[in-house]
C-alpha cells in the first residue's frame, strides 16, 4: 500500500516533469502544469488504481472458485509481472501518457487479486477462523 501510495504519486509527477521540461525554464508556455496541476493530475489518475481494486477482487475470486487455489495463484503471479512491468516500463520510457493509467489499473486489480487470494486461503484452509487473520493482520 506504501508503494502505490507514495512511490507512484512522486513517479507520475517526475515524468510529468520530463514530459514538458521547459515548464521549469518557461511556466507560462502552452502545455506547462505547475506543480498542484501535476499532483492532481497523478491523483486523478490513481482512480483507476480504486477501478482495478473492485475488479481484480471479482476476478481471482472468480479464478478461485472455479479452479482452485494454484491456478489463482498463477493468476496473480501473471497480473503481478504485468503490474511490475507497467511501472518499469513507465520509469524507463519516462514519458507520460496513457501507460500511467494502465499501471494504476492493473496495480490495483493484482493488489486486489492478492488480498483476495490470501483472505480466501486463511478463511478456508485452517481450522480457527480467528487465529490465521489475527496472524496475518499482525504481522
Amino acid at each position: 500500500m506504501n508503494f502505490f501510495s507514495m512511490v507512484f504519486i512522486i513517479m507520475m509527477t517526475r515524468v510529468m516533469k520530463a514530459t514538458y521540461p521547459d515548464c521549469d525554464v518557461n511556466p507560462l508556455a502552452k502545455d506547462c502544469w505547475d506543480n498542484d496541476k501535476r499532483n492532481e493530475t497523478a491523483l486523478f489518475t490513481m482512480t483507476m488504481l480504486g477501478l482495478g481494486e473492485m475488479i481484480g477482487g471479482g476476478i481471482v475470486g472468480w479464478i478461485r472458485d472455479k479452479t482452485g487455489n494454484k491456478v489463482a495463484f498463477l493468476t496473480e503471479i501473471f497480473l503481478c509481472l504485468i503490474s511490475f512491468g507497467c511501472v518499469i516500463t513507465l520509469n524507463v520510457l519516462n514519458t507520460w501518457g496513457p501507460l500511467a493509467w494502465v499501471m494504476t489499473f492493473m496495480w490495483g486489480i493484482q493488489d486486489a487479486g492478492l488480498n483476495t487470494l490470501i483472505n480466501c486461503i486463511l478463511g478456508f484452509e485452517f481450522e480457527s477462523k480467528i487465529a490465521p487473520f489475527g496472524v496475518f493482520k499482525f504481522s
